[in-house]
């Protein structure tokens, strides 16, 4: 039982140090809040604080709004604020602080935001900067995308479904569901993979905003988001030439649409050519970009 008590109050304690308490007040403050009022020396002894330390640290907790202290007789003990009504003064406080950061920052911006692009390097770093550009879709939106990382991107294009952004979904896997979009499934993911040495993920909303990215062998993951208008064309036009032509095999016999194909050296090349395989992607990084960790 001692064990979980304690557990609970490291807990809490690093969770007030996230919004500004130190580690001797978070102790304090907690000690207050689950005995009651103490004197000084009680608290030192109860919230492990030095003796030391025990009264500056109370007097920044008053200060904070946080304690209380009252007289009883000679001795001066100290009481905790209601918690709610300390959340409450932080909750506002925060607030406040962002939305004038917000305001200001917005403010010192030196350059058009649809010129913007970014480089980005890892998994989290992509799919985060996925999930927020589906999550600005307001009209329409077509995206490229593998079953491997379908899972992670699944309930924004839900969610995108359900404000009405009408979707194309090329998907490299198993068919799927997803709402009322418009599902596209590739027909040769094994080449696809052999030649990309991975996956490709591509994305463009409303026409303004895209991203591509590509999850290589050894968990190299790397790619880039804009909001420049040419690369968003871009994208679309690659997103639409492959929604096209999985459409045409669709109603063509496959074996007639393969045999079609590797009977044309060029094609051959295009189609089952790798692409070079050096993934370091910092090579890469041209002036100019900023990189989006």
């Amino acid at each position: 039982m001692v064990s979980m008590i304690r557990e609970s109050s490291g807990d809490l304690a690093t969770h007030l140090q996230r919004i500004g308490f130190t580690q001797y007040e978070a102790q304090i403050y907690i000690t207050l809040a689950r005995s009651g009022a103490q004197n000084g020396n009680e608290i030192s002894q109860a919230s492990h604080v030095p003796s030391s330390r025990t009264y500056d640290t109370l007097r920044k907790l008053i200060g904070k709004g946080a304690v209380a202290s009252f007289a009883e007789g000679d001795s001066v003990r100290y009481v905790a604020l209601p918690p709610a009504q300390v959340i409450e003064r932080y909750r506002s406080s925060i607030n406040s602080t962002l939305d004038h950061l917000e305001t200001e920052l917005g403010q010192l911006t030196a350059y058009e935001a649809e010129e913007e692009v970014l480089s980005m390097r890892g998994e989290l770093s992509v799919l985060a900067r996925v999930r927020d550009a589906i999550a600005a879709s307001q009209r329409d939106l077509y995206i490229s995308v593998w079953n491997e990382e379908l899972p992670a991107v699944r309930k924004a294009l839900l969610d995108a479904d359900g404000r009405g952004v009408r979707m194309h979904v090329m998907l490299y896997g198993e068919p799927v569901e997803l709402g009322g979009a418009q599902v596209y499934s590739h027909a040769h993911t094994d080449i696809v993979r052999a030649r990309i040495g991975g996956r490709l993920l591509v994305l463009v909303a409303d026409d303004t905003r895209s991203v591509v990215a590509r999850f290589a062998a050894g968990n190299q993951v790397y790619g880039f988001s804009s909001q420049n208008r040419a690369l968003a064309l871009l994208a679309r036009e690659y997103l639409g030439h492959d929604i096209i032509l999985e459409c045409a095999k669709d109603r063509t016999e496959r074996r007639e649409w393969d045999a079609w194909w590797q009977s044309h050296e060029d094609l051959v090349r295009i189609i089952r050519d790798e692409l070079p395989r050096n993934d370091d992607f910092s090579s890469q990084d041209s002036e100019g970009i900023q990189e989006a960790r």
